[in-house]
């Protein structure tokens, strides 16, 4: 599986990524505030939980914030809209 990498302008919001198979269905969210990263993750149907963190530069919160992307894609979550998500 491809991941695509992105720059530091094309990061504002990762949009919301699932996960469904037969023992669980979460979600997971992330998007920059400054140089905060805002996450929200939790099963769907919840409101979930948030938690953020907060970086010394806008760069490094999108540096973070791209990384934890790229990990739960390889972890199995796709985007919400996406036709594979069943």
């Amino acid at each position: 599986m491809e991941v695509t990498a992105f720059s530091p302008t094309t990061l504002p919001s990762t949009g919301r990524y699932e996960l469904k198979n037969e023992h669980e269905h979460k979600f997971w969210e992330g998007s920059i505030e400054g140089k905060a990263v805002a996450l929200r993750f939790g099963r769907v149907g919840t409101s979930g939980l948030r938690a953020s963190r907060e970086f010394t530069s806008e760069e490094s919160a999108r540096e973070f914030l791209e990384l934890r992307l790229q990990q739960k894609i390889k972890e199995g979550y796709r985007p919400a809209n996406s036709s594979s998500v069943s």
